[in-house]
């Protein structure tokens, strides 16, 4: 048990409690644990209505919501974007999904995540490819279709530039590590 005296002085400021739930949500997104996830978002929610009221979205709107309302609007994106990360994602779609405005949701995520709607829309699909690559022999076309690219050439430049080998290679390099 960790004594008062031993305890970091800003681990009971609610803002380093809210940094601590974003980063475990972020880990677990990564992890693929959808349920977590949820889980850890809605504790959030809890916490920040907690400890900084209630938000609404005429709030939100306007702009004076604080900073964690806005790492919530991230957050739920990118579990949307998670869910969904198959279908024909827009930015315009994300954002009437979390409720804020195209260019709001487009700054907010370049301000937390230091890359915009479509370069985290690629490193998704682009993970997720990865994983059909190392669990079976799909062709780079399929995978590419599967994880929500339309064009094949296209997903191979992404691929490239995320990875640092193209599809092909990657896949081939997965195999030879199995043997």
């Amino acid at each position: 048990m960790v004594r008062d005296s031993e305890r970091p002085t800003d681990s009971l400021n609610p803002n380093y409690i809210c940094d601590a739930l974003d980063s475990l949500y972020r880990q677990a997104v990564e992890a693929k644990q959808e349920k977590l996830a949820e889980d850890i978002l809605s504790l959030g929610g809890l916490f920040r209505a907690l400890f900084f009221g209630p938000q609404n979205e005429s709030t939100a709107h306007a702009g004076k919501a604080t900073g964690h309302v806005k790492h919530s609007a991230v957050e739920k994106s990118l579990s949307y974007m998670e869910k969904h990360y198959t279908e024909h994602l827009t930015l315009p779609l994300l954002a009437e999904q979390v409720g804020l405005s195209p260019n709001y949701l487009s700054s907010l995520f370049r301000k937390t995540l230091s890359a915009g709607f479509a370069e985290k829309l690629n490193q998704i699909r682009i993970d997720r490819a990865c994983g059909y690559f190392a669990s079976g022999s799909a062709r780079t076309y399929e995978v590419a279709y599967k994880v929500g690219f339309k064009d094949e050439k296209y997903f191979s430049s992404v691929f490239k530039k995320l990875k640092g080998v193209s599809p092909s290679e990657y896949r081939k390099n997965k195999r030879s590590a199995k043997i």
